[in-house]
């Protein structure tokens, strides 16, 4: 009987320790990406991966990177984003993707979207959490901001009309964080005029803007944002970097990429010209009708692959792409897509 008793035991003794070893196992292997809070102040992004790996972080166009020290400790300098931006930060192990993360945007204390005298809405973003609380027009109105991006919305009873709103925003102990004063503005846009999606581009008046953005070092952005992409109007110029964008773009190109391909669609009756090259946008030649590396008429798709080029530094294809409607130039548009040398489809799946 005893012997039985300790043969049962060492196979529970044995039944536990693989167990155990088993979970170590599966912790060990867990792949380690870690990214401090990211505020509408931030210029770092800080966090930690394993020694030695790149982090990359890309806004728009634009890719930031930093390789991490022999503690695993990264610093990724960024321009500073607005509250409720998503950021997706990416570890590499060489030209591997090893790791990852999305994050958001935190506003530091509050940002509070500008409301019409006819908006029924006060919307913004401040700490995960926080209590926000609106006094506008006699009447108190509170909410509490999103867990994850600290967004709030919150409905009034009646329009805005003349009156101040006042808003204070609490702390998740109920202690007052921060007070603001917002008067709503007047929404009649009755005398201002936005191109038309047919309306050629003023060369003359690009001209004198990216002058003066090259001098004075700053962008230009006249940018209209809309909900819906397709009318949104662009008018970014990025200094010393040649960015630019020039027209209604999305509603007029589609670009696609994912490091093993990137790729170029003409929508809406639009003729692309387009010019790529490699290391800077300084590599690319104006695009011209007469002088061109890929021409697309509206429908038509021009895939570029990884493998198509020995080495990218960057690992980012830079393009300029001019498009035109009825023999009008309506749309420009000069960047990068992601792609890494010698990388196709296959060898991402």
């Amino acid at each position: 009987m005893r012997r039985l008793k300790r043969v049962a035991l060492a196979a529970m003794v044995l039944f536990f320790s693989v167990t155990m070893l088993q979970v170590t196992d599966v912790s060990a292997a867990k792949k380690k990406l870690t990214v401090n809070r990211v505020y509408n102040t931030t210029t770092k992004v800080k966090g930690k991966t394993k020694k030695k790996y790149t982090v990359k972080i890309k806004i728009g166009k634009k890719t930031y990177k930093a390789k991490a020290n022999k503690r695993g400790k990264y610093t990724v300098k960024i321009p500073k984003q607005p509250a409720g931006k998503a950021l997706t930060v990416k570890a590499y192990k060489g030209k591997k993707l090893y790791k990852k993360k999305k994050v958001y945007v935190i506003a530091k204390t509050a940002s509070i979207s500008r409301f019409s005298k006819t908006a029924k809405n006060i919307k913004g973003y401040t700490r995960p959490k926080y209590t926000v609380k609106v006094t506008v027009n006699g009447k108190t109105y509170k909410k509490k901001a999103s867990k994850v991006k600290g967004y709030f919305n919150i409905k009034l009873r009646k329009a805005a009309g003349n009156a101040t709103a006042t808003v204070k925003v609490y702390n998740t102990k109920g202690k007052l964080f921060k007070t603001y004063k917002k008067k709503a503005y007047n929404a009649s846009t009755a005398n201002i005029k936005y191109p038309r999606k047919t309306d050629p581009i003023n060369e003359a008046q690009l001209n004198k803007d990216i002058a003066t953005a090259e001098k004075t070092k700053k962008v230009i952005d006249k940018s209209v944002r809309k909900t819906n992409v397709n009318d949104t109007y662009a008018y970014y110029i990025g200094p010393g970097n040649g960015f630019m964008s020039i027209g209604y773009c999305y509603y007029y190109m589609k670009e696609d990429a994912d490091g093993a391909h990137a790729k170029f669609t003409a929508k809406n009756g639009v003729t692309l010209y387009g010019c790529v090259g490699v290391g800077s946008l300084d590599n690319v030649k104006e695009p011209i009708t007469e002088d061109y590396d890929f021409k697309l008429e509206s429908g038509q798709t021009k895939k570029y692959e990884g493998s198509d080029f020995k080495e990218i530094p960057g690992d980012d294809l830079f393009f300029k792409i001019k498009g035109y409607k009825n023999g009008k130039l309506v749309m420009i548009n000069y960047g990068c897509q992601y792609l890494i040398a010698g990388y196709n489809d296959a060898m991402f799946q």
